[in-house]
């Protein structure tokens, strides 16, 4: 993905991720981890910060994306 990506593009990669890795029955640490290792937790910050360098507004988008879908 690269900085000019799209609110929507953003949305419909979180959805398509969530779908992978999200387990109701996985524990808060390691639904934690597999969040942070996504850089889905933080996608404004670098991906040598476990991010994926887009804009800061996308950080607002995955997280409203994640709750939306039943993520924490």
């Amino acid at each position: 993905m690269t900085p000019d990506v799209t609110p929507d593009q953003v949305t419909a990669e979180v959805q398509d991720w969530f779908r992978t890795a999200w387990d109701p029955d996985t524990s808060l640490v390691e639904w934690r981890t597999r969040l942070v290792e996504s850089g889905w937790a933080v996608p404004s910050w670098s991906t040598e910060w476990f991010g994926r360098d887009l804009p800061a507004w996308a950080d607002r988008v995955a997280c409203s994306t994640i709750v939306a879908a039943g993520g924490v």
